[in-house]
């Protein structure tokens, strides 16, 4: 005799699609291209270029779905710090934490002295901050501050400097000529 049995659903996971090696555009909150980011740092930490063999190229695997870790990118060719982040300790508006190279943090860490390329001037880093849209194939940075909030956090592009950094809120006088931006996967 035949009995059937149930089977319960399955628990939904947080599902990854494969590596994805790639350059980013940095473009204006308008869409205008703006350039690449720069596999170069300068003084200020890494800038752009308008150049695409230039360009900096990256890889990383993220992480899709509901409550989806952040997750590290890295970059190729990496030299000392091998990972994609930001320098600085508590995000506000002024001065931005610039874009550096920096060894890795965990997914959700507050920022830690764990080595980056600007640590001289700003030794705190993080690295596991990156979330990823397909459907517009951004690239999007969430600090976490030391008391362990998730700040509003937005791109800057800064010529005079020609460097990238992160702020709280991009109303707050952002100095002349800089730009609100993103970054686009290509």
């Amino acid at each position: 005799m035949y009995h059937p049995t149930r089977i319960g659903a399955r628990t939904p996971q947080t599902s990854s699609i494969p590596p994805i090696t790639s350059k980013l555009e940095i473009r204006k909150t308008n869409g205008a291209l703006l350039g690449y980011i720069d596999s170069i740092p300068n003084i200020s930490g890494f800038g752009r270029t308008t150049n695409l063999a230039t360009a900096m190229s990256i890889t990383f695997t993220p992480t899709m779905g509901a409550g989806a870790a952040p997750f590290n990118v890295l970059i190729n060719n990496p030299g000392t710090y091998p990972y994609l982040g930001f320098a600085g300790d508590n995000l506000t508006n002024q001065p931005p934490h610039v874009m550096v190279r920096t060894n890795p943090t965990s997914p959700g860490s507050v920022p830690s002295i764990v080595g980056n390329s600007r640590q001289a001037n700003q030794p705190k880093s993080e690295s596991a901050i990156w979330s990823y849209n397909p459907s517009n194939q951004r690239l999007t940075p969430q600090w976490i501050n030391p008391n362990g909030g998730s700040p509003a956090t937005y791109i800057w592009y800064y010529p005079l400097t020609n460097s990238l950094g992160i702020i709280t809120n991009p109303a707050a006088s952002p100095p002349p000529g800089s730009h609100q931006v993103y970054f686009r996967v290509v």
